[in-house]
């Protein structure tokens, strides 16, 4: 009896030794990591370091496409030490699981890269610097079939800190960003905002936020609107610094949002009901109120891009503007939609593959309008009166 008494203490030593770390790491992890999210590693800084990320593949994966890239930055709180389990989850946020749903997969097919931000031996951190970007260029020219004109980023708090960062060290590489919850004007100096004039930026913060503050994103828009910068800017009203959650939702000009809460430990979804306003810097800011549908509509080489290269360009020309009733393009082949958006981000018209190269506003009240047009991957937006 003693004598199997050791064997299975032994058992039980082995097991808790030699047990593959992996395994006994996705214990304590949530379903949709597991199935997900791929723990990896990538060349960090100094030859012998490296950076622990997180990896979500486009689902039914095509080798005849090219996919876009999102990077998505955690907040303060997931800093963790350079010795820290392989596969911990401190990286992922709300937004990681909106991404790893099949609705959200199949309506935006992508790579998602998930950096785990590292926690120095004194506690200090190096808030998502230029190794960091460094790293996360490393691992998207690893991958295969990106699309290189639709790289984005974003991230809420500490992760809006290092998103703003990022599209200021390379604003060429980055098609859009959307920053949530940090000090606009603070991170980014007047040389850094003078040069995402033509960058696809949108902004949300809750005006009620005490850790990081509004103002300093007032300010940041305040400036981006007096250069005509195509910056968007979402205020949450009456919201604190808890804003993780409103990442995947439809923003137009004004008016309320439900977002869906869920409780971390019971997994209960609490409903709340947000006012908010949105503000355009610029007459090409573009009023597409759905966040993800905004992001991925974006493109380097697109008329929305900061490239703007001709060849991948839209190319439309719109009369009478103003007009009294009718407005007239000068092809109607092969577009696939158009969309006619107020000054207040709502949308008033669709027209789903045109017939004709003419659509009749007389119905409509006098002001200025947008008028989208688009084609496959490409879009295109006109600013047009009603008289």
């Amino acid at each position: 009896m003693k004598s199997l008494r050791l064997n299975c203490l032994y058992s039980v030593f082995f097991l808790l030794v030699f047990f593959p770390i992996k395994i006994l790491a996705q214990w304590n992890q949530p379903q949709w990591v597991v199935d997900k999210y791929e723990p990896l590693k990538v060349k960090f800084k100094n030859v012998n370091d490296a950076l622990s990320y997180r990896l979500l593949r486009p689902i039914n994966f095509d080798a005849s496409k090219k996919y876009p890239v999102v990077i998505t930055l955690h907040g303060y709180t997931g800093f963790n030490k350079a010795t820290a389990n392989d596969y911990n989850i401190n990286n992922l946020r709300h937004i990681n699981q909106e991404f790893a749903k099949d609705s959200i997969r199949l309506a935006h097919p992508s790579y998602i890269v998930c950096l785990q931000g590292i926690k120095n031996a004194d506690n200090t951190v190096d808030m998502w610097d230029n190794g960091y970007l460094n790293s996360a260029k490393d691992i998207i020219s690893s991958l295969p079939n990106v699309d290189m004109n639709k790289i984005y980023v974003l991230g809420q708090s500490a992760g809006g800190f290092g998103t703003n960062k990022f599209i200021s060290l390379d604003p060429a590489y980055f098609a859009a960003a959307i920053v949530v919850s940090t000090e606009g004007a603070n991170d980014l100096v007047q040389a850094d905002r003078d040069q995402l004039v033509n960058f696809n930026l949108w902004t949300m913060h809750g005006d009620a936020d005490t850790t990081m503050k509004y103002a300093p994103d007032v300010e940041l828009f305040d400036y981006m609107k007096s250069i005509n910068a195509k910056m968007k800017f979402t205020t949450f009203l009456g919201v604190g610094h808890s804003t993780e959650y409103h990442l995947v939702n439809s923003y137009e000009a004004s008016g309320k949002a439900k977002v869906l809460i869920p409780d971390t430990t019971t997994g209960i979804v609490t409903v709340k009901n947000i006012d908010y306003t949105t503000q355009f810097a610029g007459t090409s800011s573009d009023p597409e109120p759905n966040t993800l549908d905004w992001l991925f509509s974006k493109s380097l080489t697109g008329p929305m891009g900061v490239k703007g290269m001709n060849k991948d360009r839209l190319e439309l020309n719109v009369y009478p503007n103003p007009t009294h009733s009718v407005i007239n393009w000068n092809d109607s082949s092969n577009i696939n939609e158009i969309v006619l958006i107020d000054v207040n981000g709502k949308m008033v018209l669709r027209v789903a593959k045109p017939s004709t190269n003419s659509i009749n506003l007389s119905s409509l009240k006098k002001g200025v309008y947008f008028i989208k047009f688009r084609q496959d991957t490409m879009e295109r937006t006109k600013k047009i009166v009603k008289k």
